[in-house]
Formats: C-alpha cells, structure tokens, sequence
C-alpha cells in the first residue's frame, strides 16, 4: 500500500509526465497491489471469523465498525473542510455507496468500498464460501448492466472472494503462493494486470460513448 499512497497518488501533483497512470508499468503495479492486499484481506477475515450465528455476524459487525470507521470519519471530514472532496462524495462515502454512486471520492474510495465487503462478508462466510462467493461476484457483474458500478468494486471483489476462498490453506503456503506469483512474474499478479487494464479500458470506452 505503500505505493499506491506514498508514491502513486503523489505522482499525480507532479504533472501528467510524471503521473504513474499515464504509465502502463505504474498502472500495472497499482493494479497488482489493490488486488493482492483485496485478497490479503479476504484471506486473513476468512482464517479469523466464522459467522455461524447472528451473534457472530454481529460480533464480526462491531469489530469492523471499530477498527476502521472513526479514523474513516475523521479523514473523510478533514479531506472535505480541504475542499479535497465536496459534501456529496463525503456522504456516500461515509454510507459506503461511492462504488454505485457519483461523483466518486477521491482516495476515500477504497474505504467505502470495503465497507460494502465488510457488509456483504458474513453472507459468505455462512455457508459454502465458493458458491456464495460465485453468487455475489455473479449478481454484481449481472447488476452493473443497470446501474453505474466502480469497475474498480468488481475487480477488488473478485480477489477478497479467492481470498476468502482460500482461507482453508496455513498461511504460510498461502504467502508462499503469492511469492511465487511475484518471482514468477504469472499466476495472480499478471491476472491482475490483465484484468486491470481490461477493465480500466472499458471504463474509458463507455465514458466515450
């Protein structure tokens, strides 16, 4: 993450020829660290909850609330006294409906993004995970014809789902795994690529019709 924060988001105050969106190797970088901290995170919820009851849903509830959403607030309403956001995007953002709504935030929307996962992640984790998981991701895509969803939600989505899925192997062979996407330069990673860039230039081609 510390690329995209630190680095990739910064590039973008330096002009448009320093600007790491404008490069297919930056671009692809920044999609292969949202994937794979998406299914980071999916993997260490699936390994830690296992929402069986409506006392462990609301128990999986309140520790989310409380591990992100003051700290959420606080930058969302700072960013928004900046100007950095205008009240709209601030709003939808705190009611994590920025993936359906616009304008969409700027850096916020990941959070709000997560949100909806956090909110939709004890569905899963009830039942046959790959099934539920295939069912939402499914839905989302089927859904998307209608309504106007961030390309970005179906794509992080797609990851936290494997990452959820995944939850029955240790962690070590998990992260082993990854490694061995990274050094082989294949698996994950240049799925992530792939499917990154397809869906960034088919935002691009719908935003031109």
């Amino acid at each position: 993450m510390f690329y995209i924060v630190g680095i990739f988001h910064l590039s973008q105050y330096l002009g448009d020829e320093f600007y790491l969106n404008n490069n297919v190797y930056g671009n692809s970088i920044m999609w292969s660290c949202l994937g794979t901290f998406s299914l980071i995170s999916g993997y260490l919820i699936g390994r830690k909850y296992n929402c069986e009851t409506w006392g462990d849903v609301m128990f999986f509830y309140k520790k989310r609330v409380v591990r992100f959403y003051p700290l959420f607030f606080l930058s969302a309403i700072l960013l928004y006294s900046i100007g950095f956001n205008n009240l709209e995007q601030t709003i939808n953002s705190l009611l994590g409906l920025a993936p359906f709504l616009k304008p969409r935030p700027l850096t916020l929307w990941y959070i709000s993004m997560i949100m909806v996962f956090y909110f939709i992640t004890p569905f899963v984790l009830r039942g046959v995970r790959v099934k539920r998981s295939l069912f939402l991701i499914v839905g989302f895509v089927v859904l998307s014809r209608f309504i106007d969803i961030d390309y970005r939600f179906i794509f992080n989505l797609f990851f936290y789902f494997i990452g959820i899925c995944s939850s029955n192997i240790t962690t070590t062979e998990f992260f082993n795994k990854i490694k061995i996407a990274i050094m082989d330069g294949g698996g994950q990673i240049s799925f992530n690529n792939l499917l990154g860039s397809y869906l960034c230039n088919y935002a691009n081609s719908t935003k031109r019709l």
